[in-house]
């Protein structure tokens, strides 16, 4: 069974920029200073993610004699 890849939560943060306002649902996930703890712990999360698929994409590259770079 294939894992599901991760959903980032929502947080909707109002932006106003020239006059209009965007709300950027994401907004959390800036961390410019890499300090923010929920931010580590999503990277950390999508990253562990990522490395068990491609795991999964070498193992089959592998058992077919394709090399995946």
């Amino acid at each position: 069974m294939a894992t599901p890849p991760l959903v980032p939560r929502k947080v909707p943060r109002e932006l106003l920029q020239h006059g209009d306002i965007r709300v950027d649902n994401y907004y959390w996930l800036h961390d410019d200073f890499r300090s923010n703890p929920n931010v580590l712990a999503y990277l950390r999360d999508e990253n562990h993610y990522t490395t068990t698929i491609i795991s999964g994409i070498n193992a089959s590259c592998n058992a077919t004699h394709y090399p995946f770079p």
